[in-house]
């Protein structure tokens, strides 16, 4: 097909031209496709701060709750939205939201073009410890909007010191120091999919924009080395908390054979931990973009998939 002699207007997307020309064939542009699916992940929420408990008690920060999730292709989801018309919308701007730091909320992603706006929030960083260990203060961060699911309170951290009594070497339990006082840990983050659960992060959201089903979005654990319960990689993933206790009643004997007291401060188990930048994906049949610096491009199942998965903010040019 060629458009002949003629000095019409010829317009392609949002590309418009007038003038004579000639004789052209129909493939000067490359074809663009008319619909992109896309998958939005925000940035998790980060850890609390560092618990800094008084003496005799435990204490610890909430998890960061995972950042918010968006797509277009699963309507059993409740978090769908239209694809975009890539023929239409014209230049696309890509924001990958970051990780919370420390005691900070995660930071938005987003999909923005000729007519389309999309944003998806990061999670809410997780509670800060106090220092006498009280539950109700000690929560986990939310996630991001849309699929929201929140934090919640800090478990049971109670403990009690063995105390030294007799004389060595040949020591016995209990002695004449009080028993220790218990406190809480802090509540794990809220996950895109689900709640949190004492200190065990909320599940991620599932999708499998990329072929394969993956969680995204969890929320952060509160005290554990790992972070969300069931998730599958780290985008959007909340910060984890932390836990500690102070030592008031660390016993030793002393020379003359009797117990004595030390006190050696707060002893920190785990270290809060920052969360996981979110990632934005899209998916679509047709050509590649003529620009998607940024971007990784792949095949999944005979679609281009594009995932940008970096903090920042791109361009994207079909």
């Amino acid at each position: 097909m060629s458009f002949g002699n003629n000095s019409n207007t010829l317009t392609y997307g949002n590309l418009t031209a007038n003038g004579s020309f000639g004789n052209l064939a129909s493939n000067i542009f490359s074809s663009a496709p008319s619909i992109l699916d896309y998958l939005i992940v925000g940035g998790g929420g980060g850890g609390g701060g560092a618990a800094s408990p008084s003496d005799g008690y435990a204490s610890g920060s909430g998890g960061g709750g995972g950042g918010g999730v968006l797509r277009s292709f699963n309507t059993s989801s409740g978090d769908t939205s239209t694809p975009i018309n890539a023929s239409t919308a014209g230049v696309l701007t890509i924001v990958v939201g970051a990780g919370g730091a420390l005691s900070t909320n995660g930071g938005n992603s987003s999909i923005t073009g000729s007519g389309i706006s999309y944003s998806v929030s990061g999670g809410n960083t997780g509670g800060q410890g106090n220092s006498t260990g009280d539950s109700s203060t000690v929560t986990g961060g939310s996630s991001g909007s849309p699929s929201i699911h929140g934090g919640s309170n800090g478990g049971g951290g109670a403990f009690t010191r063995t105390l030294c009594s007799g004389t060595p070497p040949n020591a016995t339990a209990g002695g004449q120091f009080s028993v220790v006082v218990g406190g809480y840990k802090g509540g794990g983050g809220g996950g895109a999919g689900a709640n949190a659960s004492g200190q065990s992060g909320g599940a991620g959201l599932s999708s499998s924009i990329t072929g394969s089903a993956l969680a995204y979005g969890g929320g952060g654990k509160a005290y554990s080395g790992s972070f969300g319960t069931t998730t599958a990689n780290g985008y959007g993933t909340g910060g984890r908390g932390s836990w500690s206790d102070n030592e008031i009643a660390m016993n030793s004997y002393s020379g003359n054979g009797n117990c004595q007291q030390l006190n050696f401060g707060v002893v920190q188990y785990n270290s809060p931990s920052a969360a996981y930048a979110g990632g934005v994906y899209l998916r679509w049949s047709g050509n590649v973009p003529s620009s998607n610096v940024g971007g990784t491009l792949s095949t999944v199942g005979g679609d281009n998939l594009l995932s940008y998965t970096t903090a920042g903010t791109y361009t994207l040019i079909f």
